[in-house]
């Protein structure tokens, strides 16, 4: 719908961004015997529009949430997370560039069921007027310390043991304009 309204409105609207959201869950259960689970919609790059570039790491289609502290996750359930960045170099080129997405690798203690549903995760988001693409998203999982790691698709249930280690990458952002935009003749000759 925006590229159709992106003919309409050219000076407004902007590149794609990472998509609805990078969905993550886990659950499992404790040595104690209690269960737990996770949620987490995952932050990517927006969309670089005709003024500005595209903001990194950012919630684009769903809002009104936010990531769980790193401190929280470690406290609160089996996981050690390895690494949490953001995903530099994702985000589309153009004169205007597509906001980066994240880059976060976590280790999981116990056996857990994971879920995941993402979007641009085969080619990554359009840019706009001669801006690149974003960097589409990837799930890599590998199961065990010795073992290689597996990309999964868009949308994946796991079952993973513990010591199962998984790296979420979220697209990056388009860009916007490929070349510095001309500014409107104004009609004065010099």
């Amino acid at each position: 719908a925006l590229a159709a309204m992106q003919q309409a409105l050219p000076d407004i609207v902007p590149a794609a961004s990472a998509g609805t959201m990078s969905n993550l869950t886990f659950g499992g259960q404790l040595p104690s015997g209690a269960q737990f689970s996770s949620y987490e919609t995952l932050p990517g790059g927006a969309g670089a529009s005709p003024q500005v570039s595209g903001w990194s790491a950012i919630q684009t289609h769903m809002t009104n949430t936010r990531n769980t502290p790193i401190e929280v996750l470690e406290s609160q359930l089996p996981v050690r997370i390895h690494s949490n960045t953001v995903r530099r170099g994702s985000g589309g080129a153009g004169e205007h560039r597509g906001g980066d997405g994240i880059t976060r690798s976590l280790e999981f203690l116990v056996p857990v069921e994971l879920g995941w549903i993402a979007s641009r995760q085969r080619r990554g988001p359009w840019g706009l007027r001669g801006g690149k693409r974003g960097a589409p998203g990837r799930l890599r999982v590998r199961v065990s310390a010795g073992a290689k790691a597996k990309i999964v698709g868009s949308q994946a249930s796991l079952s993973l043991g513990s010591g199962a280690v998984i790296e979420v990458e979220t697209p990056g952002g388009g860009g916007f304009g490929g070349r510095r935009m001309r500014e409107p003749d104004s009609g004065a000759r010099g």
